[in-house]
């Protein structure tokens, strides 16, 4: 089973990822993925956000949480949210909601993939709402980084079989 490591400090330059400022939670989880950057980071971020089986409670909690959501499987969101901004080894995506403005950033290394939550809030009653969610967050995020690094593993064993 792939290691997942919580980050209790979030360096600042996953924190600029973000494109948001005063934030008011922030997390950093990292998996190990043999050869991760076998796909390109927006690859690893549909498979977290949209197509770990574990996801399909987390789109119900973000309907309840009244996230605004893209079409699942285009090209320019990941799991609905907005993919606003990447490079080579990164890509973010955006959502907002009534009582914050959430981004997520996937980072790859050769062998690690990493999904870093921002979250700001925008009304008084978010961080009410925001504390037993992120606690949900935090117990899944480990659980959909491991599905999504099985995912890739199937997807490239199809690759190699068919080449």
């Amino acid at each position: 089973m792939a290691r997942v490591t919580q980050h209790p400090d979030v360096p600042e330059t996953v924190r600029s990822l973000h494109a948001l400022t005063d934030l008011d939670y922030v997390d950093l989880f990292t998996v190990e993925a043999p050869d991760a950057r076998r796909h390109a980071p927006a690859e690893w971020a549909r498979a977290i956000m949209e197509h770990a089986p574990t996801m399909r409670g987390g789109r119900v909690l973000w309907r309840l949480l009244g996230l605004r959501l893209g079409p699942l499987g285009s090209p320019d969101h990941a799991g609905g949210w907005t993919i606003d901004g990447g490079g080579d080894d990164w890509v973010r995506a955006s959502v907002d909601a009534p009582l914050f403005t959430g981004r997520a950033v996937v980072t790859v290394d050769p062998d690690a993939v990493s999904l870093s939550l921002a979250v700001r809030y925008t009304t008084r009653l978010a961080p009410v709402v925001w504390g037993p969610v992120s606690r949900a967050h935090q117990r899944g995020v480990p659980i959909l980084l491991r599905e999504a690094v099985q995912i890739m593993a199937v997807r490239d064993a199809e690759g190699d079989a068919a080449s």
